[in-house]
């Protein structure tokens, strides 16, 4: 089914089809006397549009189709009757209230599209201002962090300091303690080296004092053997006398021996 307006252009008319009852025929006008058909219009199948109102009744289809008439420009004029100008326009009236509804929904549809616009800008805004106090909030949180963690790094400097005074007193320590042991081993080497110097001094002294005694020995049995000898010749002497002589040389052996 083909739908049809009755807005031509000044070029294109409808003609009543001759031996076809509801029929019209589509010329071409600017192609006269030669004209040429370019289609059929059949009331019975098709569709007929006055006012922008599809004419449906088959009564008011065969009112339509006694009224449809060519204009000498092409142009195709309908002479309505009373009734059916009625109907349509009531029908069209009908339309424009029905439109008028439209448009008044449409206008407040845009209306509430604007509010919600304007609604989903403010929730937009807020949450960018909540975003933002959020971040604000995150930067205040991340800047008492770096406070605290500066703090935390001062009093950590602080004790390394703390521990690098002690480790320089400490080497400054050792560093004396060194010094002193070192002394100690110089004291200690020079003391061994006069023990040693004594100890051969003792040596010499101990060879010395044997050598004195063997002296003291040979001395000592010398005299024994003159006494001896003396006492031989001089018998009757008096034995105190050797005692005290005897006293006497033992008294010198033992001064050279002191000595």
């Amino acid at each position: 089914m083909t739908t049809y307006n009755l807005d031509e252009t000044v070029d294109v008319f409808v003609a009543p089809y001759e031996g076809k009852k509801m029929c019209y025929q589509m010329v071409r006008f600017s192609e006269r006397p030669n004209q040429k058909i370019i289609g059929d219009i059949d009331l019975n199948k098709d569709k007929l549009i006055i006012y922008g109102t599809e004419i449906k009744e088959a009564a008011m289809l065969q009112k339509l189709y006694d009224c449809l008439r060519l204009g000498p420009s092409g142009t195709v004029f309908v002479n309505l009757p009373n009734s059916v100008n009625n109907i349509l326009r009531k029908e069209l009236q009908q339309k424009d209230e029905e439109i008028a509804v439209m448009w008044s929904l449409l206008e407040a549809s845009k209306k509430q599209m604007e509010a919600l616009k304007e609604q989903l800008s403010i929730e937009a805004e807020l949450k960018s201002i909540k975003s933002m106090s959020k971040l604000k909030e995150k930067v205040i949180e991340l800047d008492e962090q770096l406070c605290k963690t500066n703090k935390e790094s001062q009093e950590i400097k602080a004790k390394l300091q703390k521990m690098q005074d002690r480790v320089s007193s400490v080497e400054v320590d050792l560093q004396l303690t060194k010094t002193r042991l070192e002394s100690s081993d110089n004291k200690i080497i020079e003391l061994e080296q006069r023990l040693s110097s004594f100890g051969k001094e003792g040596q010499m002294k101990e060879a010395e004092l044997i050598k004195l005694q063997d002296q003291i020995s040979m001395i000592m049995a010398d005299q024994v053997k003159s006494m001896n000898i003396s006492f031989e010749f001089n018998e009757p002497k008096d034995m105190e006398d050797q005692s005290c002589f005897r006293e006497c040389n033992t008294n010198k052996a033992v001064e050279i021996v002191d000595e």
